[in-house]
């Protein structure tokens, strides 16, 4: 109703007990039973991937046990704060890059391709999952803000906008307040009176956009820490993960010869499965393992990138492979293919990292080599 639009415009949060701090609060102690959970299933080695016990596990063949038992495969770690006697490092986590950024002089051009100035409200459900839903504002809400701000002077105008835009952007403190305000004004203000006008009724849409580029130049930030770091020292690659003994799945398949455990993830596009059939078809392959998304083996540095194989080796090589079902030369390919081939370099002579492509050959890593490598 309009009423709660103009409450919510006109009436300051001074309440410390409100709706939102009290769903805040849940969500924390929510968070922390997780954790809790996640750690007791880390000491028994049953690590539940997606529904633990109401899933199927599936544990490490038994000739390979011995062997993975040991295995400890490189990741990436940034050098911490030293304690009394020596240097510490620990794992790298892409936030950890973010240290030294700044929005300041950074370049504020965005295109708005909105192609309607419709407004939007975000609810939050009272049952089921307390998640944010964008809403089509009605008929009556959009015409209040409208209203409301078109009795505003201009600059008054842009600073209530800049201070909605800022609010949906900078929910959980992430950057500087002050950085985020100046930042999301220099793009407001520079808008005409028609792109003004749209943003108006569209705060969700364009704070979303400007969340994105504001993301974009921090993840440009992160990988020129990464390489500055890794050239210093101060970033090393070092043996760490190490395979969970069981792994519990939703989807599965034991169909495929010389899987690491019992059955693999069975989620598989047409290329991707047709690769493992090769793959699996040389002789010397020892045994192979779908990399879980968000779950398994992570290269850790300014993304969290995770292919989509591990092979091993009869001659105790590991390959990291990336399946890419066309040939793709936009920046996130070459970006992942920069980073394999850094890890590769930093892991050691048994390890390896390949990108391939359906159709087309990239010079740097072709269908020939990857393929010779792993006949060795």
């Amino acid at each position: 109703m309009p009423e709660k639009v103009k409450a919510a415009l006109e009436t300051p949060n001074t309440s410390g007990n409100s709706d939102v701090a009290v769903m805040e609060q849940e969500a924390a102690e929510a968070a922390k039973a997780y954790e809790s959970v996640i750690a007791d299933d880390l000491k028994t080695g049953f690590t539940g991937y997606e529904l633990g016990d109401m899933l199927n596990q599936n544990k490490i063949q038994p000739q390979f046990r011995e062997e993975v038992k040991n295995l400890r495969i490189p990741q990436f770690f940034m050098k911490s704060v030293p304690d009394l006697f020596w240097d510490t490092y620990e794992l790298l986590e892409p936030e950890y890059l973010s240290d030294g950024f700044s929005l300041s002089g950074q370049e504020a051009q965005i295109s708005f391709e909105l192609a309607t100035g419709e407004m939007y409200r975000v609810d939050i459900q009272e049952e089921g999952e307390a998640v944010p839903k964008y809403k089509r504002a009605s008929k009556s809400e959009s015409e209040y803000v409208r209203e409301y701000l078109a009795k505003l002077p201009q600059d008054k105008k842009i600073q209530q906008c800049t201070d909605m835009i800022c609010n949906q952007i900078n929910k959980n403190n992430r950057y500087v307040s002050s950085e985020i305000n100046d930042y999301v004004h220099r793009i407001i203000q520079n808008m005409t009176e028609d792109e003004l006008a749209a943003m108006e009724t569209a705060i969700p849409v364009y704070a979303g956009k400007i969340r994105q580029k504001i993301e974009s130049l921090e993840n440009i930030y992160r990988e020129r820490q990464f390489y500055k770091l890794l050239d210093s020292g101060k970033v090393i690659c070092r043996e760490s993960y190490a395979l969970p003994s069981v792994i519990t799945l939703a989807q599965t398949t034991d169909a495929i010869p010389y899987s690491l455990y019992e059955a693999e993830r069975d989620d598989m596009n047409i290329f991707e499965h047709s690769l493992i059939d090769m793959i699996v078809s040389l002789e010397n392959i020892k045994w192979w393992h779908r990399i879980i998304e968000r779950k398994g083996l992570r290269l850790n540095a300014f993304i969290n990138h995770y292919p989509d194989f591990m092979v091993m080796t009869k001659s105790g090589k590991l390959v990291l492979i990336e399946a890419k079902g066309d040939y793709l030369d936009g920046d996130d390919s070459k970006t992942k293919l920069k980073l394999g081939r850094q890890w590769q370099s930093q892991a050691g002579r048994m390890y390896r990292c390949f990108m391939v492509f359906k159709e087309k050959k990239w010079t740097w890593m072709g269908h020939t080599h990857w393929m010779n490598f792993l006949m060795l």
